[in-house]
Protein backbone atom coordinates (compact mmCIF):
# COMPACT_ATOMS: atom_id res chain seq x y z
CA UNK A 1 0.00 0.00 0.00
CA UNK A 2 1.47 3.17 -0.90
CA UNK A 3 2.03 5.36 1.72
CA UNK A 4 0.73 8.87 2.15
CA UNK A 5 2.49 11.49 4.07
CA UNK A 6 1.04 14.82 5.18
CA UNK A 7 3.87 17.19 4.35
CA UNK A 8 3.36 20.64 6.51
CA UNK A 9 5.68 23.33 5.34
CA UNK A 10 6.75 25.22 7.98
CA UNK A 11 6.24 28.81 9.87
CA UNK A 12 6.34 30.66 12.64
CA UNK A 13 3.47 32.63 13.87
CA UNK A 14 3.48 36.09 15.38
CA UNK A 15 3.36 34.47 18.81
CA UNK A 16 6.73 32.90 18.18
CA UNK A 17 5.27 29.16 18.16
CA UNK A 18 6.13 26.94 15.27
CA UNK A 19 3.66 25.74 12.89
CA UNK A 20 2.79 24.12 9.24
CA UNK A 21 0.81 24.68 6.74
CA UNK A 22 -0.57 22.56 3.96
CA UNK A 23 -2.80 22.26 0.79
CA UNK A 24 -4.64 19.18 -0.60
CA UNK A 25 -7.35 17.27 -2.14
CA UNK A 26 -9.70 15.02 -0.10
CA UNK A 27 -11.27 12.11 -1.48
CA UNK A 28 -13.99 13.96 -2.31
CA UNK A 29 -12.14 16.13 -4.98
CA UNK A 30 -12.57 19.04 -2.27
CA UNK A 31 -9.69 21.47 -1.82
CA UNK A 32 -8.23 22.11 1.35
CA UNK A 33 -6.15 24.39 3.70
CA UNK A 34 -5.00 23.62 7.26
CA UNK A 35 -2.24 25.18 9.44
CA UNK A 36 -1.03 22.67 12.74
CA UNK A 37 0.73 24.09 15.14
CA UNK A 38 3.67 21.68 16.05
CA UNK A 39 5.24 21.83 19.23
CA UNK A 40 6.82 19.71 22.11
CA UNK A 41 2.65 19.32 23.81
CA UNK A 42 1.91 17.80 20.36
CA UNK A 43 -0.55 19.47 17.43
CA UNK A 44 -3.19 21.27 16.95
CA UNK A 45 -5.52 22.93 14.11
CA UNK A 46 -5.60 26.21 14.40
CA UNK A 47 -6.99 27.14 10.77
CA UNK A 48 -9.41 24.97 8.18
CA UNK A 49 -10.80 25.63 5.13
CA UNK A 50 -12.05 24.80 1.60
CA UNK A 51 -10.07 26.74 -0.83
CA UNK A 52 -12.46 25.86 -3.89
CA UNK A 53 -15.42 27.80 -2.19
CA UNK A 54 -16.07 31.36 -1.73
CA UNK A 55 -14.06 32.41 -4.63
CA UNK A 56 -15.56 35.11 -5.64
CA UNK A 57 -16.17 36.54 -2.36
CA UNK A 58 -13.99 40.03 -1.46
CA UNK A 59 -11.72 40.02 1.85
CA UNK A 60 -11.90 37.83 4.95
CA UNK A 61 -14.80 35.88 3.07
CA UNK A 62 -12.84 34.55 0.11
CA UNK A 63 -11.34 31.41 2.66
CA UNK A 64 -13.77 31.46 5.15
CA UNK A 65 -16.08 28.26 4.09
CA UNK A 66 -15.02 25.44 7.01
CA UNK A 67 -15.81 21.81 6.25
CA UNK A 68 -19.56 21.14 8.22
CA UNK A 69 -17.86 18.01 9.88
CA UNK A 70 -14.90 19.52 10.88
CA UNK A 71 -14.60 20.76 14.54
CA UNK A 72 -11.86 22.65 16.29
CA UNK A 73 -9.77 21.17 19.14
CA UNK A 74 -7.80 24.25 21.30
CA UNK A 75 -6.12 20.41 23.36
CA UNK A 76 -2.96 19.42 21.66
CA UNK A 77 -3.23 15.98 20.32
CA UNK A 78 -0.57 13.17 19.18
CA UNK A 79 -0.01 12.64 15.36
CA UNK A 80 -1.75 9.37 15.56
CA UNK A 81 -5.47 11.26 16.63
CA UNK A 82 -4.00 14.31 14.36
CA UNK A 83 -4.40 11.47 11.16
CA UNK A 84 -7.59 10.05 12.85
CA UNK A 85 -8.83 13.85 13.20
CA UNK A 86 -8.09 14.45 9.63
CA UNK A 87 -9.68 11.22 8.07
CA UNK A 88 -12.48 11.04 10.07
CA UNK A 89 -13.28 15.13 9.37
CA UNK A 90 -11.56 16.31 6.38
CA UNK A 91 -12.05 12.73 4.29
CA UNK A 92 -8.35 12.56 3.95
CA UNK A 93 -6.05 9.33 4.87
CA UNK A 94 -2.54 9.97 5.77
CA UNK A 95 -0.11 7.70 7.58
CA UNK A 96 2.60 9.79 8.85
CA UNK A 97 2.88 13.52 9.26
CA UNK A 98 6.20 15.46 8.32
CA UNK A 99 6.88 19.16 9.06
CA UNK A 100 9.37 20.68 6.00
CA UNK A 101 11.34 23.72 5.96
CA UNK A 102 11.29 26.15 3.37
CA UNK A 103 12.47 29.36 2.47
CA UNK A 104 9.55 31.16 0.91
CA UNK A 105 6.67 29.84 2.92
CA UNK A 106 8.24 32.29 5.52
CA UNK A 107 7.78 35.14 3.81
CA UNK A 108 3.99 34.58 2.49
CA UNK A 109 0.96 35.38 4.25
CA UNK A 110 -1.99 32.54 4.02
CA UNK A 111 -3.55 34.15 1.19
CA UNK A 112 -0.37 34.00 -1.05
CA UNK A 113 0.85 30.84 0.65
CA UNK A 114 -2.78 29.29 -1.03
CA UNK A 115 -2.35 30.79 -4.33
CA UNK A 116 0.80 29.97 -4.57
CA UNK A 117 -0.03 26.25 -3.89
CA UNK A 118 -2.81 25.91 -6.31
CA UNK A 119 -0.84 27.21 -9.10
CA UNK A 120 1.51 25.05 -8.93
CA UNK A 121 -0.91 21.83 -8.40
CA UNK A 122 -1.84 20.35 -12.08
CA UNK A 123 -4.13 22.43 -14.08
CA UNK A 124 -7.09 20.56 -15.27
CA UNK A 125 -9.66 22.06 -17.99
CA UNK A 126 -13.25 21.52 -16.93
CA UNK A 127 -15.85 22.60 -19.86
CA UNK A 128 -19.20 23.68 -18.99
CA UNK A 129 -21.57 22.24 -21.34
CA UNK A 130 -24.36 24.16 -22.74
CA UNK A 131 -26.68 22.61 -25.09
CA UNK A 132 -29.24 25.45 -27.43
CA UNK A 133 -32.74 25.39 -27.77
CA UNK A 134 -33.15 27.90 -30.00
CA UNK A 135 -31.38 28.80 -33.53
CA UNK A 136 -32.00 32.67 -32.97
CA UNK A 137 -28.73 34.49 -31.35
CA UNK A 138 -28.41 37.17 -28.63
CA UNK A 139 -26.14 40.12 -29.42
CA UNK A 140 -23.71 38.24 -28.30
CA UNK A 141 -23.95 35.80 -30.49
CA UNK A 142 -25.28 33.34 -28.09
CA UNK A 143 -28.43 30.91 -28.63
CA UNK A 144 -31.02 32.82 -26.64
CA UNK A 145 -31.86 29.19 -25.04
CA UNK A 146 -29.35 27.02 -23.00
CA UNK A 147 -30.21 24.06 -21.38
CA UNK A 148 -27.62 21.73 -18.99
CA UNK A 149 -27.24 19.12 -16.55
CA UNK A 150 -24.62 19.71 -14.48
CA UNK A 151 -22.68 17.62 -11.23
CA UNK A 152 -21.80 20.29 -8.57
CA UNK A 153 -18.10 20.16 -6.91
CA UNK A 154 -20.60 18.83 -3.77
CA UNK A 155 -21.95 16.51 -6.11
CA UNK A 156 -25.28 17.47 -6.38
CA UNK A 157 -27.03 16.66 -9.53
CA UNK A 158 -28.76 20.14 -10.83
CA UNK A 159 -31.06 21.12 -13.72
CA UNK A 160 -30.04 24.46 -15.09
CA UNK A 161 -32.44 26.56 -18.08
CA UNK A 162 -31.29 30.34 -18.76
CA UNK A 163 -33.02 32.64 -21.70
CA UNK A 164 -32.00 35.98 -23.47
CA UNK A 165 -34.00 38.22 -21.52
CA UNK A 166 -33.25 42.00 -23.31
CA UNK A 167 -30.83 44.63 -23.15
CA UNK A 168 -27.88 42.09 -23.15
CA UNK A 169 -29.65 40.49 -20.07
CA UNK A 170 -30.55 36.81 -19.16
CA UNK A 171 -32.62 35.04 -17.24
CA UNK A 172 -32.51 31.95 -15.10
CA UNK A 173 -35.65 30.29 -16.61
CA UNK A 174 -35.19 27.10 -14.36
CA UNK A 175 -32.75 25.64 -11.66
CA UNK A 176 -33.82 22.74 -9.67
CA UNK A 177 -31.45 19.41 -8.09
CA UNK A 178 -32.88 16.04 -9.90
CA UNK A 179 -30.78 13.66 -8.00
CA UNK A 180 -33.57 13.60 -4.84
CA UNK A 181 -36.79 11.52 -4.32
CA UNK A 182 -38.53 14.66 -4.16
CA UNK A 183 -37.20 15.76 -8.24
CA UNK A 184 -39.50 12.20 -8.86
CA UNK A 185 -42.28 13.73 -6.50
CA UNK A 186 -42.39 16.60 -8.96
CA UNK A 187 -41.68 18.83 -6.32
CA UNK A 188 -38.29 20.87 -7.94
CA UNK A 189 -36.28 22.69 -5.03
CA UNK A 190 -33.76 25.19 -6.30
CA UNK A 191 -30.38 25.00 -4.76
CA UNK A 192 -30.03 27.33 -2.01
CA UNK A 193 -26.59 29.27 -2.99
CA UNK A 194 -28.35 30.27 -5.97
CA UNK A 195 -29.44 34.18 -5.45
CA UNK A 196 -29.47 35.38 -9.17
CA UNK A 197 -32.47 35.65 -11.35
CA UNK A 198 -31.06 38.53 -13.75
CA UNK A 199 -27.25 38.42 -15.42
CA UNK A 200 -25.58 39.73 -18.10
CA UNK A 201 -25.88 37.59 -21.30
CA UNK A 202 -22.53 36.71 -22.29
CA UNK A 203 -20.28 33.79 -21.65
CA UNK A 204 -18.36 35.01 -18.97
CA UNK A 205 -21.13 35.95 -16.40
CA UNK A 206 -23.03 32.89 -17.07
CA UNK A 207 -19.50 30.94 -16.33
CA UNK A 208 -18.88 33.35 -13.20
CA UNK A 209 -22.60 32.52 -12.18
CA UNK A 210 -22.67 28.78 -12.37
CA UNK A 211 -18.97 28.52 -10.75
CA UNK A 212 -20.40 31.10 -8.08
CA UNK A 213 -23.49 30.09 -7.26
CA UNK A 214 -24.06 26.36 -7.99
CA UNK A 215 -20.37 25.87 -6.37
CA UNK A 216 -18.53 24.59 -9.42
CA UNK A 217 -15.10 24.80 -11.11
CA UNK A 218 -15.75 25.38 -14.70
CA UNK A 219 -12.65 27.14 -16.48
CA UNK A 220 -14.62 27.46 -20.10
CA UNK A 221 -17.69 26.96 -21.72
CA UNK A 222 -19.37 24.82 -24.77
CA UNK A 223 -22.48 25.51 -26.24
CA UNK A 224 -23.73 21.87 -27.77
CA UNK A 225 -26.60 21.11 -30.45
CA UNK A 226 -29.29 19.05 -28.89
CA UNK A 227 -29.36 17.26 -32.07
CA UNK A 228 -25.88 15.94 -30.30
CA UNK A 229 -27.48 16.37 -26.56
CA UNK A 230 -31.03 16.32 -25.35
CA UNK A 231 -30.37 16.92 -21.86
CA UNK A 232 -34.79 16.61 -21.43
CA UNK A 233 -34.14 12.86 -22.17
CA UNK A 234 -32.09 12.06 -19.09
CA UNK A 235 -31.54 12.80 -15.77
CA UNK A 236 -27.57 12.11 -15.99
CA UNK A 237 -25.58 15.21 -15.99
CA UNK A 238 -23.15 16.02 -18.76
CA UNK A 239 -20.80 17.67 -17.27
CA UNK A 240 -19.20 18.95 -13.73
CA UNK A 241 -17.52 16.35 -11.38
CA UNK A 242 -18.72 13.64 -12.86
Amino acid sequence: MKTKTLRLLKFQLSTGEVAGRAVFKNQHGRTIFIVVICSELGYRITECCYIDRNQHEKGSNHFSCIPKKFAFNTEYINEELLLKQIAEQLNKQFNSVVLEYEDNSLKLSSYSFICEQKQAMPFKHRFLILVAYSDFLSPDGIPIVLKTRIKTNTHRSVFLQIKYHDDANGVIEECYYCDRKYCRNEIKVTPHQLTSVFFKYNKESILELVNRELVCSFTAIIIASKNDIDVEQSLTPICGAL
